[in-house]
C-alpha cells in the first residue's frame, strides 16, 4: 500500500522542482546588468561588447579605443545657445534631458564654507558628449550603478575657451545609451554653474 505513495513523493519532487536563480552577474567582468522592466541587457566596459546570444560581455576584437574627444566647435555651439537660448534653471538632484540648453544650477552650500549640487542625465545615444562650463566650477561625471552605487566616468579631454564670457571650461568624455549618469558640479565657491551639454560624433 506504500507503493503508489512513494511514487507519488517522486513525481512530485521532480516536476514540482524550480530552477535555482541565477546568482551573481552574468555580465561580469567585462561588465554589469541592468534590470529594467523592458528586460534585462548587459551595459559591457570598454573593449567588451555585448554577445549576440544570452546576457554576456565579451571581448571586442574591434575595439580600437577613444582616448580624446574631438571639441571642435563645440564651444562656439555652447556660447551661442547662452545667448540665444533655451534657458533651464536646475535644482541640486535634479535631472536634465536635452542637448543645447543654457542651464542655471544653483550651488548648495556645504559645511565647508564651498558649494557643489549635482544633476542626472539618461544618455540615449552611445556617444562622445561635451559639457562647457562656467568659470570656477570643476565638473566630475559619474555613472549611476544598479547597485545603487557609483563609478567614475573618465574624462577623456578637457579645454580652456575665450569663445565668450558665460562659459569658460569644456569637458569631453563617453556615455552610453540608456545608462544613468550623475553630473557633479564642484565644489567651488561659486554660487552657481551654468552650462550647456552636447553631443559630438
Amino acid at each position: 500500500m506504500r507503493r503508489p505513495f512513494i511514487a507519488a513523493l517522486v513525481i512530485i519532487s521532480s516536476c514540482g522542482a524550480l530552477p535555482t536563480p541565477a546568482t551573481g552577474d552574468p555580465c561580469e567582468p567585462g561588465g554589469h546588468i541592468h534590470r529594467e522592466p523592458g528586460g534585462d541587457w548587459c551595459h559591457c566596459d570598454r573593449g567588451f561588447k555585448a554577445a549576440a546570444q544570452g546576457l554576456a560581455c565579451e571581448v571586442d576584437p574591434n575595439f580600437t579605443g577613444r582616448i580624446t574627444v574631438d571639441l571642435g566647435t563645440t564651444d562656439e555651439r555652447a556660447c551661442w545657445h547662452a545667448s540665444k537660448g533655451p534657458f533651464a534653471t536646475q535644482a541640486d538632484g535634479s535631472r536634465i534631458d536635452q542637448f543645447l540648453t543654457f542651464y542655471t544650477l544653483d550651488l548648495a552650500a556645504r559645511s565647508d564654507g564651498l558649494r557643489a549640487a549635482s544633476t542626472n542625465y539618461r544618455a540615449a545615444v552611445s556617444a562622445p558628449h561635451v559639457l562647457t562650463v562656467s568659470r570656477g566650477v570643476n565638473v566630475s561625471v559619474h555613472e549611476v550603478l544598479p547597485s545603487g552605487g557609483t563609478r567614475e566616468v573618465p574624462v577623456l579631454v578637457t579645454r580652456a575657451t575665450t569663445f565668450c564670457s558665460e562659459l569658460t571650461q569644456q569637458y569631453g568624455f563617453e556615455l552610453v545609451n540608456r545608462v544613468e549618469y550623475r553630473f557633479d558640479f564642484g565644489p567651488s565657491q561659486q554660487a552657481q554653474a551654468r552650462f550647456v551639454l552636447d553631443q559630438v560624433e
